[in-house]
């Protein structure tokens, strides 16, 4: 029997396997040629595994079947995948010290024009497999996934230019609902705002239906609208803030880059816009308005308006002390002021830097002039040790004076940049022909003054009129009619 004859091959019905069985014989003995030959008669061209062959030549055992070749299985596509790319995750921040910020959790993520939000990951195309004869087995791609059903508004669109990526459409606050994503101009907030939601900082307008507590801090690059009051809470819109309740007490500033609208205010400060409207009372409060301000009644506190006052009465029976001030620009005059007081405080700083110089330069010259008198013998001989002492004390008044030289060369060049701010707003503080309109009564005890010079303080109750500055500066008035 030759040896080909004692090797028998079964290929599974499938092509996925290939397997040899040697026969017994007392003729030349199986060899690894012999094998792959009988194999390679059989059609076995894919999967061999030369190694199994060789062990099972070196084992000698016969009747039985072993393994020698394996398929190739196909390998089907992944299916198509998204990335997330917004973290969802808030909690609170810390602060400087290390403790949670209890009042800030970052909960309201911020997304700019542009920015990606979901990424596909495509699905690939699969590998075809292979028999141990050869054939072709085929894969399947994996199933893809439309973008757009991912896409849950306006503010979001697939990217022209990368049809695998949503980008935002404007600048908002992200918002995700189930697996579609969107961004808001508008982002609506259905109770307070307390430890439950943290401080709020945004490029979305913002609806709050509900109050803002104290303590927290609100900040919009667009609208705010506030169902409820504002207690003392740090507030500030770049548009207009709506708040259909009041403003409570509190020293919190509340401001706008364009109109506050609100039913009261009480014994607030500062609350500062372009324009105010306050549909009911003003009590002791401190509001600033570079346009106008209308309300229906105004009693303490403090008014500075750049142009108009609008009210139906000023002040009360009770003749508590009220200070309007119009034709100012009231934002300016605060800068203004603060300017003032960093001036102020830097001409402090100098003066005390100059003080400290002279002390410096005093200590230098009398220790140079001890060191001179010391080295021509005047006085007793320098010992090493006292030499040391001086002109180490020497080193260190050079030092000092140099340092001081810097900080005082730095200070000028602040306290320039701060006159040079101040000389650019002084022409914009004083407005033309402001005005101040009473449509129902002024009472006693309410201070007026129209641009920088004209005063009034009102000793009796006087009704519908309004005061301005005439031809020559001074205050006038006049009946509304």
């Amino acid at each position: 029997m030759s040896p080909n004859t004692r090797i028998k091959v079964n290929i599974a019905d499938n092509g996925s396997r290939a397997m040899v069985l040697f026969l017994p014989g007392d003729d030349k003995p199986v060899d690894k040629a012999d094998v792959l030959q009988t194999l390679g008669e059989a059609g076995v061209v894919h999967g061999l595994m030369e190694e199994k062959v060789d062990e099972i030549v070196q084992s000698n055992i016969f009747n039985r079947w072993f393994t020698v070749a394996v398929y190739t299985p196909p390998l089907n596509g992944e299916d198509a995948k998204l990335g997330y790319l917004v973290s969802e995750d808030y909690s609170h921040k810390r602060k400087q010290n290390g403790s949670a910020d209890y009042y800030d959790l970052d909960r309201f993520k911020n997304i700019t024009t542009g920015q990606p939000l979901i990424r596909k990951i495509p699905a690939s195309e699969g590998v075809e497999g292979t028999t141990v004869l050869g054939k072709a087995l085929p894969a399947y791609k994996g199933q893809d996934i439309n973008l757009k059903e991912y896409i849950g508004g306006d503010g979001v669109f697939v990217d022209p230019d990368d049809p695998n990526l949503i980008i935002s459409a404007i600048n908002g606050v992200y918002y995700r609902l189930g697996s579609v994503v969107n961004v808001k101009k508008i982002f609506t907030i259905n109770h307070d705002i307390d430890f439950n939601t943290g401080n709020i900082n945004t490029l979305s307008g913002i609806r709050i239906n509900g109050d803002i507590k104290g303590g927290f801090t609100v900040i919009t690059k667009r609208n705010l609208i506030v169902a409820g009051v504002i207690e003392n809470a740090a507030v500030k819109a770049e548009e207009d803030i709506e708040v259909l309740k009041g403003i409570v007490r509190g020293d919190a500033e509340i401001s706008a880059g364009g109109k506050i609208t609100t039913t009261y205010i009480v014994e607030r400060t500062p609350v500062k816009a372009d324009k105010i409207v306050v549909k009911n009372m003003v009590v002791g409060s401190e509001l600033f308005a570079r346009d106008f301000i209308k309300a229906r009644k105004i009693v303490g506190g403090k008014v500075m308006v750049g142009n108009l006052l609008d009210v139906i009465d000023l002040g009360n029976k009770r003749s508590n002390p009220t200070e309007v001030e119009a034709g100012i620009n009231p934002l300016l005059f605060i800068r203004h002021q603060k300017l003032l007081s960093v001036i102020a405080a830097l001409k402090f700083e100098k003066r005390k830097l100059l003080e400290s110089r002279v002390e410096a330069e005093f200590d230098y010259e009398g220790t140079e002039e001890k060191i001179e008198r010391m080295q021509f013998g005047r006085t007793i001989r320098l010992s090493s040790g006292l030499s040391r002492k001086l002109e180490e004390r020497l080193k260190r008044a050079s030092r000092d004076i140099e340092r001081y030289n810097r900080k005082i060369k730095e200070l000028d060049a602040k306290l320039l940049k701060k006159y040079n701010e101040l000389k650019s707003i002084s022409p914009g503080l004083n407005l033309k022909n402001p005005e101040i309109i009473v449509r129902g009564t002024i009472y006693p005890n309410v201070y007026m003054r129209l641009g920088p010079y004209a005063e009034l303080r009102t000793t009796e109750e006087m009704s519908n009129i309004k005061f301005f500055l005439d031809s020559e500066g001074a205050l006038a008035h006049e009946s509304l009619g």
